[in-house]
C-alpha cells in the first residue's frame, strides 16, 4: 500500500502535537539570540503569525528558552536559599545505637533573576529588533518517564546511600521547583562533601531537566519516501552497514537496531542510545530506504534540510520507539563487571537518553508499507532540550551559611526535637485544579515514655502557592529511645466532596521526608484516525468511547475524529487510579447510511494510543461483523452507562 500523506498533518500526528488553547507556537524563521552583560546567552523566537488569519504585529513578540545557567538554588522570601546539609554523628557506637551520616535537602528552580529579564526586554525592545518580551517559550515534560533527573554516582549507590526522594517531573513555568533529598552513610556523605570543596572542578551532582516545545519550521518544495517494508525486510542489512561504518567490521553480538524490530515483539526491552538510533538512521538515509527529494532552491540551503531531516529522525523515533531508564545494562542483568568497564563513564550533565521498542506504533508504521510525505506546507516539530546545573555553582553561595551547611551530635540536649517533612509530588501538584480539592495528613508518635504526639496538617492548592512543595511538623523527642520512627496517614479530598481512600491506612514515615504520590495518574490518550478511507467510505465520525478505573470507580470518556474537522489526531486527558495498567475501549462507527456500527470492547496496556482502525470486514455488505456491528450499536445507551471494565482485569495493578 503506497500513501501520499501531506507533511503537516502527518507529523502533527506522529509528533503529538496538539497544542493547548493557551499555547504559543513560535516560527522557527524568527529567531534572536542575545547576550546578557553578564555573559548569559538567550534564545528567543518570535510568535508564529499565520498568513490567513494572523496579526503582523504578533511577529514582534518574543519568547525566551531557559539559559543553561539559569537553574539554581531556590529560595525562600527572605533570600535565605533553599539548601540544607547536615552532617550528623552521635556519642554511642553503630553496635551500641548510634548513627552517623549527612542529610542533604534541596530546592531548585529555573528562570531569569528580575535584573537579568529587564535587561533582556530592554535589549529587545530597540534596534534591531523592535520587539516585546512576552516571556519564557510555552514547555512540555520531554516525555512521560520523568523530566528530572539526578546524575550522581554517589546518590545513586544504595551503600552510600541510605534513600534518596526526589521529585519526577521538570516544572514547566519560571520559579517553579523540584526538590531532592537524600539521607547519606558516613562514606556517602564524606564522598559526596570532598567533590563540593574548593579543590574539585566539578561537583558529584548534576540535576538535568528535560524539556520540549513546538516551534514552526519553513516551508518547502520537495517530499520524503519512507520504504518500511524494505526496513522491516531488511533491517540486517542496514545493521551490518551500520556495524561496519562505526566499528569497523561486523560481529553477530553487536545490538541490532533496524533487524530488532522485525522480530519485535511487546516484551521487547532491548534498550539503545540516542546516538546509536541516530546514527543507524544516517545510513538507513545513504541506502536510500529513507529517500529525500528537495527542489534544487530547497536543496541549496543546507540548514533547511538539516532541519527537515532532524524532523525526519524525530518522527522516526516517535513513531518506532519510547524511552527507557538511563542504565546502559538495563537489558543485560548478567552483563560482568569487566563488560561494565568497557562503557566509558559518563560525565555529570552529560547523560544519553535511551530507548526501547513501541511496540504498537511500529505495527501501525509497517502497515504503511510505503509512505510519501509532501513538503508543501510550513511544519510545526517538537522539540527537545535540556538545562543541566553542577552543584559546584551552587555550593559557594551556601557553604558558609549555618542556616544551611551545618553538622551535629544527636546526643546534644539541645537536639531533642524532631522535623518531619511531607513533600508533595509535583505530578500530584498538577492535578490539584482538575480533581482535587486539599490533602490531609495525620501524624502520630508513639514515645517510650509519655504523651503520644498527634499533629494534623492540610495541603490545598493555596498552600502550595504560599510554601512550596514541603509540608513539615516538628515533636519533641524527650526520652524516646526510638526518635525516628512515627506513623502517618493521608487522605484526599476529591471535587464533589468524596473522600479517598474512605478509611486511609496508618503507614510507617522515614526522618529524611515523605513523598505525598497522588492516588490517580494523569494520562493524554491519544487517537489517530486515517481521514482519507474515512472520507472514501462516508464515514462522517469515528468516536473512541474509554472506560477505566477512578478513585475505585468505573469512569469513561469518549472522544471523535471526522474528516469535517480535518485534524487526523486528537486527545483527551484522562485521570485513572495509581498502577493502572490500561483501559478498556470500543470504537463506534457513523456511518452517512448505514447509521451507528460498535465494535468490540478491546484492552489497551501500556500505551496511551489508540489508532482507530476500521476493519474492511466492516465496509463489506452482509458480513458477519457488519452485521454484530449494527446489533450492538442498537443496543448502545447513554454514554458510559455499559459497565465493562470487570471483563478486563489484566488492566489492574493486580493482575497476574
Amino acid at each position: 500500500m503506497n500513501r501520499l500523506i501531506r507533511l503537516p498533518a502527518l507529523l502533527i500526528t506522529a509528533l503529538a502535537l496538539a497544542l493547548p488553547a493557551q499555547a504559543v507556537l513560535v516560527d522557527g524563521d524568527n529567531r534572536i539570540d542575545v547576550t546578557l552583560s553578564d555573559g548569559t546567552a538567550v534564545t528567543l523566537y518570535g510568535k508564529y503569525v499565520s498568513g490567513i488569519d494572523g496579526d503582523s504585529a504578533d511577529a514582534k513578540k518574543y519568547y525566551y528558552l531557559p539559559p543553561q545557567n539559569s537553574l539554581r538554588l531556590g529560595s525562600r522570601p527572605d533570600g535565605t536559599p533553599e539548601f540544607l546539609f547536615v552532617k550528623y554523628t552521635t556519642d554511642r557506637t553503630a553496635e551500641a545505637g548510634g548513627v552517623q551520616g549527612g542529610l542533604m535537602h534541596l530546592l531548585m528552580e529555573w528562570s531569569l533573576t528580575p535584573d537579568q529579564e529587564a535587561e533582556l526586554r530592554n535589549k529587545i525592545s530597540g534596534d534591531p529588533y523592535d520587539g516585546e518580551l512576552m516571556g519564557a517559550i510555552d514547555l512540555e515534560q520531554a516525555d512521560e518517564t520523568g523530566s528530572f533527573q539526578i546524575v550522581s554516582a554517589t546518590l545513586k549507590d544504595e551503600g552510600l546511600t541510605r534513600s534518596l526522594v526526589q521529585s519526577g517531573n521538570a516544572p514547566t513555568v519560571p520559579g517553579g521547583k523540584v526538590a531532592v533529598a537524600t539521607n547519606l552513610s558516613p562514606e556517602g556523605a564524606q564522598l559526596f562533601m570532598s567533590t563540593v570543596e574548593d579543590t574539585s572542578s566539578i561537583a558529584d551532582l548534576s540535576v538535568e531537566l528535560a524539556f520540549a516545545y513546538k516551534v514552526m519550521l519553513p516551508a518547502a518544495k520537495g517530499r520524503v519516501t519512507f520504504n518500511w517494508s524494505k526496513m522491516s525486510n531488511e533491517g540486517e542489512k542496514i545493521d551490518k552497514s551500520w556495524e561496519k561504518k562505526k566499528h569497523g567490521k561486523t560481529t553477530p553480538t553487536r545490538i541490532c537496531i533496524f533487524a530488532c524490530f522485525k522480530l519485535g515483539t511487546e516484551k521487547t526491552t532491548y534498550a539503545v542510545e540516542e546516538s546509536d538510533v541516530r546514527s543507524s538512521w544516517d545510513v538507513a538515509v545513504e541506502m536510500g530506504y529513507v529517500d529525500f527529494k528537495f527542489e534544487a532552491g530547497e536543496a541549496s540551503d543546507p540548514e533547511y534540510v538539516a532541519q527537515v531531516q532532524d524532523a525526519m529522525f524525530q518522527y522516526f523515533l516517535n513513531s518506532m520507539m519510547k524511552p527507557t531508564e538511563d542504565d546502559p545494562f538495563a537489558d543485560d542483568p548478567t552483563a560482568t563487571q569487566a563488560k561494565k568497564d568497557e562503557v566509558e563513564p559518563r560525565k555529570p550533565g552529560k547523560r544519553e537518553r535511551k530507548y526501547t521498542y513501541n511496540y504498537s506504533r511500529m505495527k501501525t508504521a509497517f502497515s504503511q508499507k510505503t509512505q510519501v510525505m509532501n513538503l508543501d506546507m510550513r511544519l510545526p516539530l517538537r522539540k527537545t532540550f535540556q538545562v543541566v546545573g553542577n552543584m559546584a555553582s551552587w555550593y559557594d553561595s551556601v557553604k558558609d551559611n549555618p542556616a544551611c551547611v551545618t553538622s551535629t551530635n544527636l546526643d546534644d540536649p539541645f537536639f531533642k526535637h524532631r522535623e518531619i517533612r511531607f513533600i508533595m509530588d509535583l505530578d500530584a501538584k498538577a492535578i490539584f485544579e482538575d480533581m482535587v480539592n486539599y490533602v490531609t495528613v495525620n501524624v502520630k508518635k508513639k514515645r517510650s515514655g509519655g504523651k503520644t504526639f498527634d499533629d494534623s496538617m492540610t495541603i490545598d492548592a493555596a498552600y502550595l502557592k504560599e510554601n512550596g512543595i514541603v509540608a513539615s511538623t516538628t515533636y519533641a523527642r524527650e526520652d524516646d529511645k526510638s526518635s525516628e520512627a512515627y506513623l502517618y496517614q493521608s487522605q484526599w479530598s476529591l471535587r464533589g466532596g468524596h473522600l479517598y481512600p474512605p478509611k486511609p491506612k496508618w503507614q510507617k514515615g522515614s526522618w529524611e521526608g515523605v513523598t505525598l504520590a497522588a492516588p490517580i495518574e494523569r494520562w493524554d490518550v491519544e487517537v489517530e484516525g486515517d481521514l482519507e478511507q474515512m472520507e472514501a467510505n462516508d464515514i462522517a465520525r469515528v468516536t473512541v468511547e474509554m472506560h477505566y478505573p477512578t478513585f475505585g470507580e468505573e469512569k469513561y470518556s469518549v472522544l471523535a475524529i471526522s474528516p469535517r474537522k480535518a485534524e487526523p489526531l486528537a486527545s483527551v486527558p484522562i485521570y485513572v487510579d495509581s498502577g493502572t495498567r490500561g483501559f478498556a475501549y470500543r470504537l463506534i462507527i457513523h456511518h452517512k447510511t448505514e447509521g451507528r456500527m460498535a465494535l468490540p470492547w478491546e484492552s489497551r496496556i501500556g500505551d496511551r494510543y489508540v489508532y482507530a482502525n476500521i476493519p474492511e470486514e466492516l465496509l463489506t455488505e452482509d458480513s458477519e461483523l457488519k452485521k454484530l456491528a449494527k446489533e450492538t450499536a442498537k443496543k448502545i445507551g447513554k454514554a458510559g452507562s455499559e459497565k465493562v471494565l470487570d471483563e478486563f482485569q489484566e488492566l489492574f495493578a493486580d493482575a497476574d
